[in-house]
């Protein structure tokens, strides 16, 4: 798949741009070969990111506030969390492999230990990603529209390197399809 992604930030703050998809057939294709397609791409934002030294005990919160204009946060948010190793004198080294929280919806004020198990393309990982969450919304006291997302026991099982967790949170804001032959 070749893709190939145009944006440009306005003066308000407003991201604009294009995305344009095209497959490449080839070996690595796993699905059926031929002239009819589709392929449906979802775009995201960043919220707010964080990086969390693993392991990390304690919660981490992170408040969320949706405006006017989005819809319910339980289908507009996903949380990506990527592993990265720690180089000498400074984070963000490189990546050992990524994982991404379910819905918010699956989630209450109770944390739900998770157990996920990280990915990184081309590369076989048997690494895995153990922590709780939860989800409040609204928040107790606040403006209706404030969410709370608390991460808490993050630990990495498979690796004995110096890592940081770097989280993600993004909000969805688009969706591109191409289609041919259907």
């Amino acid at each position: 798949l070749k893709i190939k992604i145009t944006h440009e930030k306005q003066t308000t703050g407003e991201v604009h741009g294009g995305l344009q998809l095209e497959p490449q057939w080839g070996c690595l294709f796993r699905g059926l070969e031929g002239p009819r397609w589709c392929l449906e791409a979802h775009t995201y934002i960043p919220i707010c990111c964080q990086a969390l030294p693993l392991p990390h005990q304690g919660s981490y919160v992170f408040k969320l506030q949706s405006t006017k204009t989005t819809k319910p946060w339980m289908t507009m948010v996903r949380i990506c969390i990527r592993i990265m190793k720690q180089t000498i004198g400074r984070r963000g080294g490189e990546l050992v492999g990524q994982a991404w929280l379910p819905l918010l919806n699956h989630f209450g004020t109770t944390p739900i230990p998770l157990t996920l198990v990280l990915s990184r393309e081309g590369t076989q990982i048997t690494d895995t990603l153990l922590l709780a969450a939860s989800w409040e919304y609204p928040v107790p006291d606040t403006a209706h529209s404030v969410g709370r997302l608390s991460l808490s026991d993050l630990c990495l099982q498979g690796t004995t390197a110096p890592v940081d967790a770097m989280v993600s949170v993004l909000r969805f804001v688009g969706r591109s399809t191409e289609a041919e032959g259907s």
